[in-house]
């Protein structure tokens, strides 16, 4: 069953590796504005995520069966129990886990900055645009007043 837990964790290492690997895409596509790219990345992301959720169960469960304890049983506690002659296997994949999800972290900073950054620039367009108010033109060329979109199905 170690051996098994061996290549939970692998796999998991493997979908978190690829999970860093859409974010670049992903910043790219936030600034571009491409709508296609990006939910194309979304979705592939989602797919990822109940992936490696699927395999935390299945390490959970894992764990619970070898050390027979309840809870979550962290990764640094698994070290504790397991055979001497895979403890370095389980700490390697350990720290390999953390760096990951460290880089993955560093990441998600950055694209929450730029959507942030993406956001008030086109918050502050609206407002010069629009004076303030959002105000739509219906199919004669009249200005109405808008129900607080941008633009007026009338329009």
């Amino acid at each position: 069953m170690w051996n098994e837990l061996q290549s939970v964790l692998q796999e998991e290492i493997k979908l978190h590796r690829k999970l860093k690997e859409t974010l670049g895409s992903l910043r790219e596509a936030i600034v571009l504005r491409d709508s296609v790219k990006l939910e194309e990345i979304l979705e592939f992301q989602s797919e990822l995520g109940k992936e490696i959720q699927n395999l935390e169960n299945k390490r959970v469960a894992l764990c619970r069966k070898l050390i027979q304890q309840e809870g979550v049983i962290r990764l640094s506690e698994l070290v504790e129990y397991a055979p001497k002659s895979m403890r370095k296997v389980f700490v390697r994949l350990r720290n390999e886990m953390i760096s990951l999800l460290e880089q993955i972290q560093r990441e998600v900073r950055v694209m929450r900055y730029v959507v942030r950054t993406v956001l008030g620039y086109v918050e502050e367009m609206i407002s010069i645009f629009t004076a303030g108010e959002l105000m739509a033109y219906d199919s004669t060329g009249s200005k109405v007043r808008s129900k607080g979109y941008i633009y007026s199905a009338s329009a």
